[in-house]
């Protein structure tokens, strides 16, 4: 996590710059036993001499050998398999073992607590962002297929294509409804993703997220393509983007909907489901003013919605999953 004097980039994962992030899995009603809750937690790796970021590929290996899994970390034969394709497609031509201080490069990995007293990891990739015109024709940046904040997910064909063919039919309905979707709408591509686990059994995540950018962003990454929209944190907005624009069975979609809308309005009374308020258009009182390590950049922006799209192989099923900006948005 870093050395005590903190130098070297922040971490992308918080507000604040702190490296690490805890969550836990709360079950559904019918899950049995006493010890049925998961815990987990995630990190941005940082040399703990140096303060600099370090490569995926370099931390898995170490993460998976005797010495550094402690006989605690299941991984399988090809269980980083899909880690160590999606690092070469997104960050081909660097062979670094230590990356810069920008968003691109970036790399999060995760640790599941398994019942079994295993370890479980997951990994999360941070495309580039995408350079500006003159900095290309230096070629002071390696070139990259897709970039942080683009909208345009064919490039991840060619992607799929290598981890496993049957993806490309959960991604046709991405590429679908964001071709469809208005411009400043689209959902933004942020994060690819995937579990530490056997290749039949893994499943590609999409993170994408819709938030307000200035001008000068939108020059910057509007031509080109995790999922966050330039704009739209409504309730319409986020019925269209969990649903694609309704592609997903509505069968399915319906009881979600239903829990979802129901939650909206328990935490956003001022932009409820039948004003169809912007949360991003209010601006409370007690929220005009936040300190430094709570203000949104470029890279870590604090507002809007945020997606993330699971593409299961061997269907053509995308699992929504939408997180709420409640930080920002909620009354206390």
């Amino acid at each position: 996590m870093g050395p005590l004097d903190a130098t070297g980039p922040g971490s992308l994962m918080t507000f604040d710059g702190s490296p690490v992030e805890l969550s836990w899995v709360i079950p559904s009603n019918n899950s049995k036993g006493s010890a049925n809750r998961q815990l987990r937690f995630a990190i941005e790796p940082i040399d703990p001499r140096t303060g600099q970021l370090l490569r995926g590929d370099e931390v898995l290996r170490y993460l998976t050998s005797p010495e550094g899994s402690m006989g605690l970390v299941k991984c399988d034969k090809t269980a980083l398999d899909w880690s160590i394709v999606t690092q070469k497609f997104l960050y081909s031509g660097s062979d670094d073992d230590q990356i810069d201080g920008d968003a691109g490069k970036r790399f999060f990995i995760g640790f599941d607590f398994e019942r079994s007293g295993e370890i479980v990891l997951k990994t999360y990739y941070l495309p580039s962002p995408r350079p500006m015109p003159h900095r290309v024709l230096r070629g002071s940046l390696y070139p990259t297929t897709v970039n942080m904040w683009d909208v345009d997910y064919r490039p991840l064909r060619g992607l799929l294509t290598t981890l496993d063919p049957t993806l490309i039919k959960s991604l046709e309905a991405m590429i679908s409804y964001t071709e469809d979707a208005e411009l400043l709408s689209k959902p933004r591509l942020q994060i690819l993703s995937m579990d530490c686990v056997p290749n039949e059994v893994n499943r590609l995540k999409v993170i994408a997220i819709t938030w307000i950018i200035s001008n000068v962003q939108v020059a910057h990454h509007l031509p080109q393509l995790y999922c966050r929209p330039t704009r739209g944190s409504s309730w319409s907005d986020a019925q269209s983007a969990f649903t694609l624009g309704g592609r997903l069975a509505p069968s399915k979609m319906g009881p979600a909907l239903a829990r979802l809308e129901k939650l909206w309005n328990l935490l956003f009374p001022f932009a409820n489901t039948a004003s169809n308020r912007d949360l991003d258009d209010i601006v409370r009182p007690e929220e005009q003013i936040l300190d430094d390590c709570h203000r949104g950049t470029s890279d870590h922006p604090n507002g809007g919605l945020l997606y993330y799209y699971s593409l299961v192989p061997g269907t053509d099923m995308v699992l929504p999953k939408i997180y709420l900006p409640v930080a920002f948005s909620i009354l206390s």
